[in-house]
C-alpha cells in the first residue's frame, strides 16, 4: 500500500544551503539558519548571565542591527545587556590572569634560590 504524506520542514535560508538540519529561527522575522550558518548570518544571545546549559536565542543580522539602533524591543535590550555583562566579566578575568602571572614572576625573581617553586630541599 502506498501512502502520500505531506511534510512541512524548515530549511536554512543561507545561500546555497537549503538544508533541513534543525535550523534556528530569528526571534523577530522568523528567518531560519542552520548551525553551520548561524554565526555568519546573525547573533546568538544567552538568556543567562552565568555560564551553564542554556538555550541560546537567535536574531538574524538585519533584525539585530535594527533592534540595536532602535532600542525598541525589551527582550533584545535585556539580551544585549546580558551579553555586555558577560563580555565585561571575561575581560576582567583575562586581566586578572595576566596580573597574577606578572606578580608570580616577580615573586620568583626575588626569591632566594633555595626557596624557588618546584625545587626540592
Amino acid at each position: 500500500m502506498k501512502k502520500r504524506i505531506l511534510k512541512e520542514v524548515r530549511v536554512c535560508e543561507a545561500e546555497g544551503c537549503g538544508g533541513d538540519c534543525n535550523p534556528f529561527p530569528c526571534l523577530r522575522c522568523g528567518a531560519d539558519f542552520c548551525n553551520k550558518h548561524k554565526p555568519e548570518h546573525g547573533r546568538l544571545y544567552a538568556p543567562d548571565a552565568r555560564d551553564g546549559g542554556v538555550k541560546y536565542l537567535f536574531y538574524c543580522t538585519p533584525c539585530d542591527v535594527r533592534l540595536c539602533e532602535s532600542n525598541g524591543d525589551p527582550l533584545h535590550d535585556a539580551l544585549t545587556g546580558i551579553r555586555l555583562l558577560r563580555e565585561e566579566r571575561e575581560a576582567y578575568h583575562r586581566k586578572q590572569a595576566g596580573q597574577a602571572k606578572t606578580l608570580e614572576a616577580e615573586v620568583q625573581r626575588h626569591l632566594p634560590d633555595e626557596c624557588k617553586f618546584g625545587r626540592r630541599l
